[in-house]
């Protein structure tokens, strides 16, 4: 099993994006991010990442439906909430 490195541009512990690399190590089954120049290193279980990634996917999905909801609703017509 082999390390593979990417560089990436995202919001790294500041408010605007940065250059950050990013390593997964399959063997630790591990997911590193280092930003440019910097010493810090941020390493989490590949397991927690994919849990994060479906937990905000599913986040946006509900924000989704709920204006989608919303929007139906205001569109009905001028009676349509006097039942």
């Amino acid at each position: 099993m082999s390390k593979e490195h990417f560089d990436v541009e995202a919001k790294v512990g500041r408010a605007v994006p940065q250059r950050a690399t990013v390593t997964i190590d399959r063997a630790a089954r591990t997911i590193t991010v280092r930003p440019f120049r910097s010493r810090d290193e941020f390493t989490l279980p590949l397991a927690d990442v994919a849990e994060m990634v479906a937990f905000k996917v599913l986040q946006t999905r509900a924000l989704e439906n709920r204006t989608r909801r919303r929007v139906r609703r205001v569109n009905r017509g001028l009676l349509g909430g006097l039942r």
